[in-house]
Parts: structure tokens; C-alpha cells; sequence
């Protein structure tokens, strides 16, 4: 991936920031597991045995920071770096969409394969893949790109006496507020399924990028990420259980939301603990940036219609005895794992093949 995502990173091993592989695999690990344990499994059921009912929703909550942990690392990554409308930063959207685009292709010439037969494709739809339906995250960084600039420009603007209350208002009024209140209807976030939401963890992240080595230097800061972490996953779960055998399923359900402040701050939880842990083995290293540098490939092979029609969504779903659900939990997630990094690398080398790897660098110098 180009630069200017949240999965690319620098490849000289010199530079590379290991903490922020790991942060990254981690996020699209919590992802796949979002989506084995409800759409698949559907464990959030209430008519379920009660300790199932209960480790289906430890899950879920403690999953749903995914996508706050990959829009927190952009910022993280990127805040402070991309901050002009320049050549570079029309390279790296061209590179962007032009890599979803070649996935869409591709993933679509599979299912022909597959099926034989298959229905006429939308064209339009699949060479404009960043707006495609079908992969929201794409379509919502997509949007991210054309304000990146002006966010960074912002981050690096600010002083440190500013930006923590830049953090601090839009932790309140984005996700206190409207949790407290029910409702997030006039900031149109949609739950976080928006590009307002990403361009805020964005910001999120460029402030932690900032803090970082001050906040690494306080005392007791690991035992207190931990804590954190673990009340940010306790807290609202307890209260969605709590919700639903009173009777209250929507107030239970709040928290359930990108929006959260509990999925904000676990996500800050989780990137701290990242810097605690360090890697010295090469042959770890090497484990660690294959499995980063592949990462993108589990989220868009799991969530194309194909696979995540006949593959990933369940209907009917029986109710499961303790071990066999869990048996089945670990295979459906270690096989959408293994298959999406076994697809990146194959687009990856399809992509190197075809030489459109360097198109978007001719088109902006010529």
C-alpha cells in the first residue's frame, strides 16, 4: 500500500516502528472476530445459554475499537506528515484508488471462476471501488484523503496546550454526548460509519503521536493502559447485559457504537500497551511486518459480497453447545485470516505483474 494509508508503513527495518505492526494486526484481528461472532455465529442472541450469551458479548465489545484502532493509526502515522495539496498527495490517492480498484477486478474475475457463471458486473460501480458499497471502510477513507492535508495542516498548527482541548471537546461532544444522550443526529456520524468520524480519530491519533513520549514516561502508565482497556471492555458490556435482561434493549445497546468513548479509549489503551512490547528476533520481525503488511487483504476479502454472502453470513443459526461454538469460532476466524493474507499476497504480486504499480507516478510528473 502507498504511504499515505493506514496500512502501509516504511520497510527499512532501521525505521520501522514494530509497536504500530503489532497495533495494526491487532485492529484487523478484532475486526474478523467482530464479524465471525455476530454475522456468522449471531452469539448476541438473548435466547442463548447464559455464559454463551455472555462471552458473545465480551467479544463484541471487545472487538469493537477495530475500526477506531486503524482511523487512530492513520492520524498516528500520518498527522504531522501529510499536510500539503501537492503531487504526493495526488499520487498517493491515485495509488489508493487504483489498488481497490485492481482488488474489485480481481475478487470479481475469482467468482467467475468459481461460478462459472455469473451475473453482468456494474462497471461503474467497480471502477469507482473507494464509493463501492460493498467495502464502507474504503469509502470512508477515500473521503479521508481529500481532507487529510488540511487535518494535518491543522495538527501541526496547533500547540500542545491547544491540542489536548481540541482532543478533549471533540471526546465530549462526539462521544460523551451523544452516548449520554441516546441520540448523535445532528453530527451525522452515523455511528461512526462515516468520514466525519475517521477524520476525527484521525485527529485523535495525531494527537497521541504527539504525547506519545511524554505519556510513555509517566508513571505507572502500562498498569494504568491495562485497567483502562479492560473497564473499556467491562463497563459497557455490563451495561448491554444489564439493558437487555431489564427489558431495555435500547439503552443497552449504546454502547455498541464506533462513537463510544469506552471504544475510543480502549483503542489509546491498546496503541499504548504496543510500545510496551518490544521485538528483538529478527525472525519474529519478519512474522510480525508479513502479517501487517498483509492485513488489508483479511478485511477486503471477508467483506467482498461473494465471500461475505455465502461465506461469512449466517441465517438460521442453531443454538450452539459451549465447545462446539467455540470450535467453530476459532476455525471460521483463523480461515478468514489465513485466506485474506493469502489473497493479498497474490493481488499484491498481480499488481507488481501489471506495472500499474507505477502509473500514478507517471500521471502526476509528467
Amino acid at each position: 500500500m502507498s504511504e499515505i494509508t493506514s496500512w502501509g508503513m516504511p520497510m527499512n527495518d532501521n525505521t520501522r516502528n514494530y509497536a504500530l505492526d503489532l497495533f495494526r494486526i491487532i485492529a484487523m484481528l478484532m475486526i474478523t472476530a467482530l464479524h465471525v461472532n455476530w454475522q456468522h455465529l449471531d452469539l448476541l442472541r438473548p435466547e442463548l445459554p447464559m455464559p454463551i450469551a455472555v462471552c458473545g458479548y465480551l467479544i463484541e465489545y471487545t472487538c469493537f475499537a477495530g475500526v477506531d484502532c486503524f482511523a487512530i493509526l492513520s492520524g498516528f502515522l500520518l498527522g504531522g506528515k501529510v499536510h500539503e495539496y501537492d503531487r504526493k498527495w495526488l499520487k498517493n490517492c491515485l495509488s489508493f484508488w487504483l489498488k481497490m480498484t485492481f482488488w474489485s477486478v480481481v475478487l470479481y474475475v475469482a467468482e467467475c471462476c468459481i461460478l462459472r457463471t455469473v451475473a453482468e458486473p456494474d462497471w461503474c460501480s467497480m471502477f469507482i471501488v473507494p464509493l463501492n458499497k460493498y467495502w464502507w471502510y474504503i469509502s470512508a477513507y477515500a473521503g479521508l484523503l481529500i481532507f487529510m492535508p488540511l487535518l494535518g495542516k491543522g495538527i501541526r498548527a496547533c500547540g500542545k496546550k491547544e491540542l489536548p482541548a481540541l482532543a478533549g471537546g471533540m471526546f465530549l461532544v462526539f462521544s460523551i454526548l451523544p452516548v449520554a444522550g441516546g441520540s448523535e443526529g445532528a453530527s451525522a456520524l452515523d455511528n461512526g460509519y462515516s468520514v466525519i468520524w475517521l477524520a476525527i480519530c484521525f485527529i485523535y491519533g495525531g494527537v497521541l503521536k504527539e504525547f506519545m513520549p511524554q505519556i510513555l514516561r509517566m508513571k505507572n502508565i502500562y498498569p494504568a493502559a491495562v485497567v483502562a482497556t479492560v473497564l473499556s471492555v467491562i463497563l459497557p458490556c455490563m451495561f448491554h447485559l444489564a439493558g437487555i435482561y431489564s427489558g431495555c434493549v435500547p439503552d443497552g445497546r449504546r454502547f455498541m457504537s464506533y462513537l463510544s468513548p469506552f471504544c475510543v479509549l480502549e483503542a489509546a489503551g491498546i496503541l499504548i500497551l504496543c510500545h510496551k512490547i518490544q521485538i528483538r528476533k529478527n525472525a519474529t520481525r519478519r512474522i510480525v511486518t508479513f502479517l501487517s503488511v498483509n492485513s488489508l487483504g483479511i478485511y477486503l476479502l471477508q467483506t467482498y459480497p461473494f465471500v461475505w454472502n455465502n461465506f461469512v453470513l449466517q441465517s438460521g443459526q442453531p443454538v450452539y453447545s459451549a465447545g462446539c461454538a467455540a470450535g467453530k469460532f476459532i476455525f471460521v476466524f483463523a480461515a478468514l485470516n489465513a485466506a485474506g493474507i493469502f489473497a493479498n499476497v497474490i493481488v499484491e504480486k498481480l499488481f507488481i505483474i501489471s506495472r500499474l504499480k507505477n502509473l500514478p507516478e507517471f500521471v502526476t510528473h509528467r
